[in-house]
């Protein structure tokens, strides 16, 4: 359960404090370059796990980026995990240097979510979708839309967290999970919804508008 943001995630607390000990005791005992090391990777997981606020649009016709990161394919693709329907797939890849908190893409509630084992490949290409490990959640919205966003691990995140319990209700850009390091985020969009992204674009997590319901669905 998320419990409020302190400026860092709570999952890098327990890294940051041991890379910190570890470059306190190298420099007690006087090994300067190995302690620099640790040093220098405590800032960086500073960095990484860094939980900035974000302005979310208070909007029930729009979906958000539920993480920072850019967009690397649109294509419309099967929705495996539960609709098994063809449905518009936007896919975000997340860097080491993105921010990796994942953030719910609209108000609603959590129906059910499925864990799928697989691969750490390289979470930029296209297989990634389909191959590597992944958490997939399936949302339904206050206008009976349903919204399957799929959070999945790449070659150097291995561990995907979520906080979203089935029947939670969570609002837009309400945060939801993490997952460490590299990593990519799918959504599957409903044809109600016109895409207002493009590939190779930039997106910030809970902020940037991936899709908007179309006006004669309103």
């Amino acid at each position: 359960m998320y419990k409020g943001s302190t400026g860092i995630a709570p999952e890098g607390f327990s890294i940051i404090l041991l890379f910190m000990f570890l470059g306190w005791l190298c420099a007690y005992f006087n090994y300067n370059y190995l302690s620099a090391f640790f040093f220098i990777f405590t800032i960086f997981n500073i960095f990484f796990f860094r939980d900035p606020e974000r302005d979310t649009v208070d909007d029930d016709d729009v979906i958000v980026s539920p993480a920072d990161g850019k967009i690397v394919e649109i294509k419309q693709d099967e929705e495996p995990y539960f609709l098994n329907e063809n449905r518009l797939r936007v896919s975000i890849f997340l860097s080491i240097l993105d921010c990796h908190i994942n953030r719910f893409p609209i108000e609603g509630k959590v129906l059910s979510t499925k864990y799928k084992k697989g691969e750490y490949g390289l979470a930029y290409k296209p297989e990634a979708s389909s191959n590597n490990e992944s958490l997939a959640t399936l949302i339904g919205t206050k206008k009976d839309f349903s919204i399957v966003m799929v959070q999945i691990a790449g070659l150097l995140a291995r561990r995907i967290i979520s906080y979203a319990d089935v029947d939670k209700e969570l609002k837009t850009g309400e945060r939801f999970g993490i997952i460490r390091y590299g990593s990519r985020v799918d959504l599957y969009i409903p044809e109600d919804f016109e895409v207002k992204v493009s590939t190779g674009q930039r997106v910030k997590g809970g902020e940037t508008i991936i899709a908007c319901l179309k006006e004669e669905k309103k």
